[in-house]
């Protein structure tokens, strides 16, 4: 068995930390197959890699196992937790961050037990995860170290809302493109828009229709279109839109769609 684990991170690949906990996961699962999504999401910044694992997790094979280490503001304010969302097994802190992931309630989240773990001061989750990795996979998650929970937490959106004429939502990530991605979904949109015309409002600017490629206009045009796991983006063509307009993290967007 060669269990598929994936890291999501803000250690970085400068100094060991990555290396460190790689290190220690492969010493009790010699066997795992261990894939690297991100080590520089945004330092402190758990929403941030849950985004970056969001548009990632789907595409890895059923009953991987995703780890999401940032924020970790240790043992007793966040909780470490493990749940199962659509054939996944997922593993962080009760920091809101799984809230950026799961769509909908998971099948099941359990708060893990650390008691009697040890804990490193200045790396508190090296050493506990890989004992709790490896009890996960030797019991195919049969077998979990703590005790059923009724859901995750969950930190209230600044957008993420909608009126049958309006739908408010915000900048949840700029990739290395600098395209800004919001939390609007192609589904709500066209659920809310019932094919009417309508404008976008962002800062000063505003767009009347959907793209459906970057090349679509000039380097000038903001382009609007959807991307491929179905999310509102905000681009510009061969240009870096989050500097040049001046894009930013929560960012309020606001579609108004005519009556």
């Amino acid at each position: 068995m060669n269990p598929i684990i994936t890291l999501t991170t803000d250690l970085g690949t400068k100094d060991y930390y990555s290396a460190a906990l790689k290190g220690k996961i492969l010493s009790q699962i010699p066997t795992a197959n261990l894939v690297d999504i991100s080590h520089q999401a945004n330092q402190f910044d758990p929403f941030h890699a849950a985004v970056i694992l969001n548009q990632s997790f789907r595409f890895f094979p059923n009953n991987s196992t995703h780890l999401l280490l940032v924020g970790n503001a240790g043992k007793e304010k966040f909780p470490l937790l493990i749940a199962k969302y659509q054939q996944h097994y997922f593993i962080g802190f009760d920091n809101g961050s799984f809230s950026k992931i799961f769509d909908l309630a998971p099948d099941w989240v359990h708060t893990i037990d650390l008691v009697g773990l040890e804990f490193a001061n200045s790396f508190s989750a090296l050493q506990p995860l890989g004992q709790v990795l490896k009890t996960l996979i030797d019991s195919n998650f049969e077998e979990i170290p703590g005790n059923k929970k009724p859901d995750i937490y969950r930190r209230p959106s600044l957008g993420g809302y909608a009126t049958p004429d309006m739908i408010n939502g915000v900048i949840v990530y700029i990739d290395s493109f600098e395209n800004a991605i919001t939390d609007i979904h192609r589904e709500q949109f066209y659920k809310v828009g019932k094919n009417r015309n309508f404008t976008l409002h962002l800062k000063q600017y505003t767009v009347d229709k959907i793209n459906k490629f970057y090349d679509d206009y000039s380097t000038s045009d903001l382009i609007v279109l959807f991307n491929n796991l179905g999310f509102l983006e905000l681009s510009l063509n061969k240009a870096k839109a989050a500097s040049l307009l001046n894009l930013k993290i929560n960012d309020n967007i606001k579609v108004h769609f005519d009556d």
